[in-house]
């Protein structure tokens, strides 16, 4: 049995009218002190804070054991610590954030 596009366009609507605009409206008002907090912190300290949690994830990742990184690998071959992926994989976000945002 296939449905009209105009009972569709109406559930739809009946769909957004019940459950999606009152949850983001309660969603915008849950919100709006860490909105009205964030809007006052400048780009270049929001930049460094993202920054710095890059590196803080980084830095976590060389206090892993090596038992912890090797494990279950069947060699200790440097291109399989893990640690080295950690920082191969964070710096494009670190560049990015420091050059281009």
């Amino acid at each position: 049995m296939a449905f009209s596009s105009a009972f569709l366009d109406s559930l739809a609507a009946w769909f957004r009218d019940v459950f999606l605009d009152p949850l983001a409206l309660r969603l915008r008002e849950m919100q709006a002190p860490l909105d009205a907090f964030l809007s006052q912190v400048s780009p270049g300290a929001a930049r460094g804070c993202a920054v710095a949690l890059f590196v803080l994830a980084a830095c976590w990742a060389w206090t892993l054991r090596r038992d912890f990184i090797y494990r279950g690998a069947p060699d200790r071959a440097a291109w399989r610590d893990l640690r080295w992926w950690t920082l191969l994989a964070l710096l494009p976000y670190v560049v990015i954030y420091l050059f281009f945002f």
